[in-house]
């Protein structure tokens, strides 16, 4: 699976990778991007995110391979800091989980480590429609409709790190 990401800084600094939450892209890493100028900065657009809407179906541990691949291929140090929110929160938890021989420090904002009654109320069509509607209106985010969020939902739904593999709830 081929996903999108961007990069900005010093190649040759330590890198810091950026997971966005679901619905949203790498475009919410801007400032961070512009603060953290003296590092090797990359922001990713996860599976049916942003510039990886293509790349179907969201799953969180293709999500983390394909962030491994992109570590040990690009990371001048060969491990990186990693800063996951919520949706990327999670993918991030699997990668401590797979691969934390890549990762240098992690920041987890809002990452389940199993699964929760929101991803249920989530993965529920009608609220897939709203959750859609606002979003695309209020951030203009052409990509996201209810059946990715659906698929995105039922994946964070079926995960759990407690388990090590997705959970039968």
């Amino acid at each position: 699976m081929q996903v999108s990401f961007e990069q900005r800084g010093r190649a040759d600094a330590p890198m810091i990778l950026f997971i966005h939450g679901g619905g949203m892209d790498s475009t919410v890493w801007e400032s961070s991007m512009d603060f953290f100028q003296s590092y090797h900065c990359v922001t990713v657009d996860l599976p049916e995110h942003g510039k990886s809407a293509s790349c179907k179906p969201f799953s969180i541990a293709e999500s983390a391979g394909c962030i491994a691949e992109f570590i040990k291929t690009n990371a001048s140090f060969g491990r990186a800091h990693l800063v996951g929110h919520s949706l990327g929160g999670v993918v991030l938890i699997e990668l401590l989980r797979s691969s934390p021989e890549l990762i240098d420090h992690a920041v987890v904002c809002s990452g389940n480590l199993r699964p929760s009654f929101l991803y249920t109320v989530g993965s529920n069509k009608l609220f897939c429609k709203f959750v859609s509607a606002v979003n695309r209106k209020r951030y203009q985010k052409d990509y996201v409709n209810p059946e990715m969020l659906q698929r995105v939902y039922r994946e964070m739904r079926q995960y759990s790190i407690l388990a090590n593999k997705p959970s039968d709830s």
